[in-house]
């Protein structure tokens, strides 16, 4: 199973917190900016220990506000090369934020951010999406694993938690904790299943939250959050880029 991924360093200790919805610009017209000559990101807050939503100013502009747990931004382009971001809670000046991190996008790319729980705090992975559109009426999904202390998982979109891998519109095997699968191309998957996590090579039912659909002509990341405080309700979000 091939896998790419980096972690964002910076001054702080701290890695990062993020982002929200491009003001008055939708998700479909900010992927169209998404060419060879540029950089592109989606940002999903995974780190149930931070505020509950936060602003993203890049080069001490405001790209993105008022995203929180459970949600993704939208398609975010930018210049390639190194850029200075600042994470804040929504609301606050960027002037407030306790967490920034220089990091250098590459030309012709494409990244899931996620924020997760490290061992030393948040910590921001960058993991590279590949791009390439599915067959038309299509998508195409992955899974991006950073619940903190799950081990690595089985997952089936569509499924209601049997895992007889007849019902399932998408399986993916062994997704390690911090680490992403690799991409499955499905139809549109069936309404009211389940997202079904098991532990890795068994039946051991974790959680079979309500599955959210990933549109057609689609690229999409469920990025697996884990329970918030004393919940046991595991959360996800749903990352989108169509192409």
């Amino acid at each position: 199973m091939k896998r790419r991924f980096e972690m964002l360093t910076g001054a702080l200790a701290l890695v990062l917190l993020a982002a929200g919805l491009t003001p008055g610009v939708s998700t479909a017209q900010t992927a169209s900016l998404c060419t060879a000559a540029t950089s592109c990101f989606v940002f999903t807050p995974a780190y149930v220990a931070g505020p509950k939503s936060f602003d993203f100013y890049l080069d001490g502009k405001l790209v993105a506000g008022n995203v929180g747990l459970s949600n993704s931004s939208a398609v975010i382009p930018t210049a390639p090369g190194t850029h200075w971001l600042q994470l804040p809670p929504a609301g606050s000046a960027p002037s407030a934020a306790k967490i920034a991190v220089s990091f250098t996008f590459e030309t012709g790319k494409t990244y899931d951010l996620v924020l997760r729980t490290g061992s030393n705090g948040p910590e921001l992975r960058a993991f590279a999406i590949d791009a390439t559109a599915p067959a038309a009426g299509l998508n195409r999904s992955r899974i991006v694993n950073v619940w903190t202390g799950s081990g690595s998982l089985d997952v089936e979109l569509g499924d209601p938690g049997d895992k007889t891998g007849g019902g399932a519109d998408a399986s993916f095997a062994n997704v390690g904790e911090a680490d992403v699968s690799d991409y499955v191309e499905a139809g549109i998957f069936s309404k009211h299943a389940a997202v079904s996590i098991f532990t890795a090579g068994g039946a051991d039912l974790k959680a079979t939250p309500q599955l959210r659909l990933c549109p057609a002509d689609s690229i999409c990341s469920y990025v697996l959050i884990g329970p918030a405080g004393t919940s046991k309700t595991v959360q996800y979000s749903l990352a989108v880029f169509p192409v």
